[in-house]
């Protein structure tokens, strides 16, 4: 018990590194199980692991509940608490188990650590909410393993029957006005409903005379999902180059170049039924710096252009006037 409260420490110290899928030296797939259940029923799933290492890892599974903080709606961080804590009745951990707990990788070395989740006969329909926490044995420190603190493989669980599925899109926004691309544009979503929705689609992007400039994915790729009674930010950015944060404002400016005035329409869609959600916005982009230049150097070619022919003018002038 004192060695998994330790693991819950870590891991909310450091889940944002340890959710993709990599610890220092172990890395596991799948990083988040996404079940569908009936109550009673016990489904069976694997995690598989590798020893990234050039030392053998032991490795200790054990299991925790998580849910949403109500102040992080950006970066989805899960707040994790110990398996035999109810909080809101979405624990998931109590009903997870393991046929083997312990279990050492060689250098180099892939395993699969399998796990049961049994559901409860009279378990309700809705969201249910829990971990595979992986931390090294007792006796064995990070250092010598070169495992930093513990890893956690995420299991959403959704209990079929009369659930609710219900979406609200509080907003879709991006700056109203930009010097350059990229052009970041973020969705925020609530979730009034009883089971972990994700929504996925696309962001369509057109210019002043309703040309389509781009389509984007948001969430497409992504793993993101919005617990019950909790908000998500979507995001996806536009841009033509990837340009480094070190490069010049004319550089940003000349590689991302577009002007005027663009319309972005949002289109997500959520749930069984692949409900809708549509949403646009306008926004400028003005690359000033080069407009400013462009500018500059075509007032030069005009004075320059100006100033040739009035000399030519000046010199033909002259010849018929010495002529006559």
């Amino acid at each position: 018990m004192k060695r998994l409260r330790s693991a819950i420490i870590a891991l909310s110290a450091s889940a944002a590194l340890l959710l993709p899928g990599t610890a220092s030296a172990l890395t596991y797939s799948p990083p988040t199980f996404d079940l569908v259940a009936k109550p009673g029923q016990v489904v069976q799933e694997t995690l598989h692991l590798r020893n990234e290492s050039p030392t053998p890892v032991t490795l200790t599974a054990s299991t925790a509940n998580f849910a949403g903080k109500a102040d992080d709606d950006a970066l989805g961080i899960p707040d994790f608490y110990p398996a035999e804590e109810v909080r809101d009745g979405r624990g998931l951990a109590p009903w997870i188990s393991f046929p083997k707990r312990e279990l050492t990788l060689l250098a180099g070395e892939r395993a699969e650590l399998a796990f049961t989740v049994a559901v409860p006969k009279n378990a309700g329909p809705g969201s249910y909410f829990g971990a595979v926490v992986l931390a090294t044995a007792a006796g064995e420190t990070a250092e010598n393993v070169g495992v930093t603190g513990s890893a956690a493989a995420l299991v959403l669980l959704r209990v079929e029957g009369d659930v609710i599925e219900n979406l609200r899109l509080n907003s879709f926004s991006a700056p109203l006005l930009s010097s350059s691309l990229p052009v970041r544009f973020e969705a925020s979503v609530m979730n009034g409903g009883t089971v972990h929705l994700r929504p996925y689609g696309e962001v369509t992007v057109k210019n002043a005379l309703g040309r389509e400039v781009a389509t984007l994915a948001m969430n497409r790729l992504e793993y993101k999902s919005v617990l019950p009674g909790m908000a998500r930010r979507y995001a996806t950015t536009w841009q033509r180059k990837n340009v480094g944060d070190d490069a010049s404002l004319l550089a940003r400016q000349w590689q991302n170049f577009a002007f005027g005035r663009y319309t972005a329409e949002m289109k997500l869609r959520y749930g069984q039924d692949e409900r809708l959600m549509i949403a646009s916005t306008s926004f400028w982009v003005i690359p000033w710096l080069t407009l400013l230049i462009l500018l500059g150097g075509v007032s030069a070619l005009f004075w320059g252009l100006r100033s040739l022919l009035r000399w030519y003018a000046d010199r033909v002038i002259r010849r018929h006037e010495k002529g006559t």
